[in-house]
């Protein structure tokens, strides 16, 4: 199980998310192939996840409260707000994961639900050929379901997700789903926000420099 720690900083709905659109798992064997190989768009989507800079950067106490209202909502006992990076999956902010910041890229939690615009579903993970070999469900984390919404750009670049997983089977509500997809809006938001501050002080420190260079070129000319 490829992780790394850092110090530290059940209900199940009645719904079938395939009566709602939602994507699951185990739907097809072209689903399967897709998330074992470059997915179409990935060079796109990994040049817009480092246009927000958030790659290993310190915790944030906005998304830390995120993923534990995830949690909440689900009445799970882990959720995360993670990053699909080239190879691997980063931990922006975990809720019960006991310091785990990262794991591989492995099909069938993350970086497959990175690859979905609607919410994506696993409700048995040790049952799904998809997911009973990722380290998560086969580790000591015991992880049995998934939930994940995908963090999108305007122009359609998934980020990342914010997502729950429990160490039962089970299936979420709609509600439960809706409300995960309105979470990761609002991570995208704090991320744009985020973006709009860098460039700020990126455009300040140019109008500074600027002005240096210009009182030198006076002083060389009086």
């Amino acid at each position: 199980m490829t992780v790394t720690e850092r110090p530290s900083p059940r209900d199940a709905g009645a719904d079938d998310p395939r009566e709602n659109g939602l994507a699951t798992a185990g739907a097809t064997a072209a689903g399967e192939a897709a998330a074992s190989e470059v997915p179409a768009g990935e060079r796109e989507r990994l040049v817009a996840l480092r246009r927000y800079r958030v790659l290993d950067t310190p915790p944030d106490g906005a998304l830390d409260k995120i993923a534990s209202l995830a949690a909440r909502i689900f009445g799970a006992p882990m959720a995360t707000v993670s990053f699909v990076d080239g190879d691997r999956v980063w931990f922006k902010a975990a809720h019960g994961l006991g310091g785990i910041e990262q794991t591989g890229r492995e099909p069938g939690l993350w970086a497959s639900a990175v690859l979905h615009d609607g919410p994506y579903v696993v409700t048995d993970a040790a049952a799904d050929p998809r997911t009973a070999g990722h380290p998560f469900v086969r580790g000591d984390l015991g992880v049995r379901s998934y939930a994940a919404a995908r963090i999108t750009t305007a122009e359609g670049h998934g980020l990342g997700t914010v997502d729950v997983l429990d160490v039962r089977p089970r299936r979420p509500t709609a509600d439960q789903l809706q409300a995960l997809q309105e979470l990761a809006a609002l991570v995208m938001d704090e991320l744009e926000a985020r973006l709009a501050a860098l460039r700020v002080v990126a455009a300040e420190r140019r109008r500074r420099a600027d002005a240096e260079r210009l009182a030198r070129t006076l002083q060389r000319t009086l």
